[in-house]
């Protein structure tokens, strides 16, 4: 039977890897094999992770199921394996028709709303209960008509409700004796709360008293006031606060943890334990009974249970517990501190919230985790106390790092909010993989013997070394470096056997997902096999093929791998289907007949015809080769490509041949795709080794100028003026401008000691010829991929091969 996925990030310890994966492997993960399947219609947005069981008995049959749960507080059914056009439901349902408004929070909260007043509903990832047959879940809702009536009353309109629902039928699971279902949720503790909170929002009116306090809100345009704290108990309000993180469910009690609607006083980090077999309450804890803030809200991410009857978790800001790592143990009757590690953060610099992500637990046991100022820090569970051990804080070091900086907020360019995922792979080891805000995807290997991260440094904000990095970076286009949230990563593979870990990632590839709805990107790497320069060798992504587009990026939220599928959450109201393809459309091979003619790396995508190697955005850097390696000793190739009219458009690209294999890529910029970036100092050096390539380039890189040149090239060597082979040629003196938008005809011609080149201006009927001595076969081998790269950096350009042939 396929693996399930019951719960956020896969499992209890959230590995964020399904190590059961027999379809999908690093084979068939390419543009030509693999691909949008199927889309289901669902109404509002999907911010849960989709769950996956298999052989779930619907309507007297066995079925693949995949469950998902919307704002709109709908919960849907689908069959995993139908994956017919316009396919519906197996069943649906609305658990409650009034999801909460985020605009009653306050018009510029759009945290939740991203500019459309989206509703607030049932925003965590579920869990499922195979053995009860029952998904758990929790949806915010209110009653207008209470809300409609005295102010007075309006914080009892709003409740937060914990429902168990038959996962066959959809139906509410019977309730049991002296309980109910749903269950509103709530509950108090002993504390002062905001009477003594120091850690407050500015303009926010706090009245005190010798055993509590109150807050002046203001709730759709209504002033009015919540109870914080008095005679000596703190208080949940289900008005104030979010259940964002995912569910825990662990020996048979379930875990609800709740943070605050984007920091708007007053608010707490709550957790509350139930009973699953009869939403009886257990236990209830508050992160700052005694203060301010404090929530939990992890980026989505569930908390972690380790199976000992511990659950871990993270809360940020506020005295007391806030900027910790959490441990709580559950009794018979209580949810209790059992320990914790509060890390000190940076004085005077804000916004480092150690929460914005959940822990992850470690072959050994030990915890890993980060928030926004991008450190991993290590834990040793054994050695946390009640009292903060010092001791058990391992190690730390900078795993992320933005390009950028802003000058207010230093550290806030590379923040953590995926969770890390974990492989214990066949032949680098434990492997540690994060992508933050800004960055590219980094793995980091892990010693389970020595229980660290060896041969990385001990210190805050000191960073570490990559065992290899990705070549694509999120919010690409933030040029203040503001863009969140990273991405969100899975991981697939067939236990240990080589060739079939992939890590996958869903990430905002150009904009900053914070505050709005922007373009979405599922994009696969080889999870284990890194090329002789250090990076990750990137498989597929979602724009190769706009037809395999997803839409709209749903924050915080990682793909489901299950069965030879992926499941992918959006905010275009869809839930995306990806899987392996029954056979290619051929739309990828321009130029080589058959199945798999090309490999498409880093930006280049295909729209059916014409090769895209860059679009209009930053730093980008593609190239397209033949999967295969051809006879290179003697060839003629013809190809047709334009680029977009401008002269402020950059960089250019180069036809390029080249052993190293199909998914080489240089660097963006300057770099054109082939060579290192020679403009940018941050710049990590990537080229394309045993190569040559011939340059067809639309910025001067030393006089910082728009222009037209041409130049040879080989083993990667930055493609500046000097280091062209024979010097640099300038196409402006010639009749030649590259950013005329024009079609140009390229023929090359080499007979094993002179590559022959004509260009031809398809406008203006102009051409120019050059031979350029070169023995290529010496350099790049008698055969080897051959095709093109290109690169962008602040200025940009669509740079398009519009045909190509090649014939050796």
């Amino acid at each position: 039977m396929p693996v399930s996925v019951l719960t956020q990030h896969n499992d209890n310890i959230r590995s964020g890897a399904n190590l059961q994966e027999t379809k999908l492997n690093t084979t068939n993960v390419n543009v030509n094999d693999f691909g949008l399947l199927a889309s289901r219609d669902v109404e509002g947005q999907i911010y849960a992770q989709p769950l996956y069981v298999p052989g779930i008995e619907i309507a007297g049959k066995a079925r693949n199921v995949v469950y998902v749960v919307t704002m709109h507080n709908w919960v849907y059914a689908f069959d995993a394996d139908d994956l017919s056009l316009g396919a519906g439901p197996l069943w649906k349902r609305q658990v409650d028709p009034h999801p909460v408004p985020s605009g009653f929070y306050r018009l510029s909260y759009h945290d939740i709303s991203n500019n459309t007043n989206d509703p607030i509903g049932i925003l965590s990832t579920p869990v499922v209960d195979l053995t009860a047959n029952v998904i758990y879940l929790v949806a915010a809702t209110f009653d207008p008509a209470i809300l409609a009536g005295p102010v007075a009353a309006a914080p009892n309109a709003f409740k937060q409700l914990l429902f168990a629902l038959d996962l066959s039928t959809g139906n509410l699971r019977p309730a049991v004796a002296e309980s109910s279902n749903p269950v509103p949720i709530g509950g108090s503790i002993a504390g002062v709360g905001y009477r003594d909170g120091k850690e407050v929002g500015a303009g926010v009116t706090v009245h005190k008293t010798a055993q509590g306090a109150s807050v002046d809100v203001t709730i759709d345009g209504k002033a009015m006031t919540v109870v914080d704290a008095n005679g000596g108990n703190v208080f949940f309000s289900p008005m104030q606060h979010m259940q964002r993180p995912g569910l825990l469910l662990q020996d048979g009690l379930l875990y609800i943890a709740f943070g605050s609607h984007g920091d708007f006083d007053p608010y707490h980090g709550w957790v509350f334990a139930y009973e699953a077999s009869s939403l009886k309450q257990k236990g209830v804890f508050c992160t700052t009974p005694g203060g301010a803030e404090g929530g939990i809200w992890q980026a989505g991410e569930g908390p972690v249970g380790d199976g000992r009857g511990d659950s871990d978790l993270t809360a940020v800001g506020g005295p007391n517990l806030g900027q910790s790592f959490v441990r709580l143990r559950a009794s018979a009757t209580s949810l209790d501190l059992d320990a914790y590690r509060k890390i000190i953060q940076d004085p005077g610099v804000p916004d480092e919230d150690l929460g914005a992500a959940s822990p992850t637990i470690l072959p050994d046991g030990f915890l890993v985790g980060g928030g926004k100022d991008g450190n991993f820090y290590l834990l040793d569970p054994a050695q946390m106390t009640k009292t903060n051990a010092a001791a058990s804080l391992v190690q730390a070091f900078l795993a992320t790092r933005g390009r950028g900086s802003r000058t207010e907020k230093p550290l806030s360019t590379h923040h953590i909010h995926g969770s890390p995922v974990v492989y214990d792979s066949p032949n680098q080891g434990v492997l540690v993989y994060v992508w933050g805000e800004n960055e590219v995807l980094r793995t980091f290997q892990y010693d389970p013997i020595s229980h660290g991260f060896s041969g990385q440094p001990n210190a805050r904000n000191v960073p570490g070394q990559s065992r290899a990095i990705g070549t694509m970076y999120a919010s690409n286009d933030e040029r203040d470096r503001d863009g969140m949230p990273g991405a969100m990563l899975s991981l697939s593979a067939n236990g240990k056997i080589p060739g079939t870990a992939i890590l996958w990632a869903s990430l905002p590839p150009f904009l900053n997902a914070n505050h709005g709805s922007v373009d979405g990107i599922l994009t696969a790497y080889d999870a284990t096999q890194f090329d002789a320069q250090g990076r990750l060798v990137q498989l597929w992504h979602s724009h190769q093929n706009p037809a395999d587009d997803p839409g709209n990026f749903a924050k915080f939220c990682c793909p489901t791998v299950a069965d030879g599928k992926v499941f992918l959450a959006t905010f275009s109201n869809k839930l995306r289907i990806y899987g392996q393809r029954s056979a290619s459309d051929g739309a990828y091979n321009v130029g080589f007949g058959g199945h798999n003619g090309l490999t498409l790396n880093g930006s280049a995508r295909s729209a059916g015809g014409p090769l895209r190697l860059t679009g209009k955005h930053d730093f980008q850097a593609g190239s397209v080769f033949c999967t295969k390696p051809v006879n290179v000793k003697t060839f003629n190739t013809s190809f047709r490509f334009r680029t977009t009219a401008g002269n402020a458009t950059a960089d250019g690209m180069t036809f390029c041949i080249q052993s190293e294999g199909p998914h080489a890529l240089g660097g963006p910029g300057g770099g054109l795709g082939y060579g290192p970036d020679p403009n940018n100092p941050n710049d990590p050096g990537f080229k394309i080794i045993q190569s040559v390539a011939l340059k067809f380039d639309l910025f001067d890189n030393e006089t910082i100028q728009a222009g037209s040149f041409l130049g040879l090239y080989k083993n990667g060597d930055s493609p500046t003026a000097a280091n062209a082979i024979g010097g640099e040629i300038q196409l402006a003196p010639l009749g030649m401008d590259l950013h005329s938008g024009h079609q140009f005809l390229v023929t090359l011609t080499y007979d094993g000691a002179t590559l022959q080149m004509v260009l031809k201006d398809r406008t203006l009927k102009t051409q120019i010829t050059h031979s350029f001595p070169i023995d290529i076969p010496s350099i790049a081998g008698n055969t080897a991929h051959v095709g093109f790269t290109a690169g962008t950096g602040l200025s940009t350009a669509d740079q398009d091969i519009l045909s190509w042939q090649f014939r050796s």
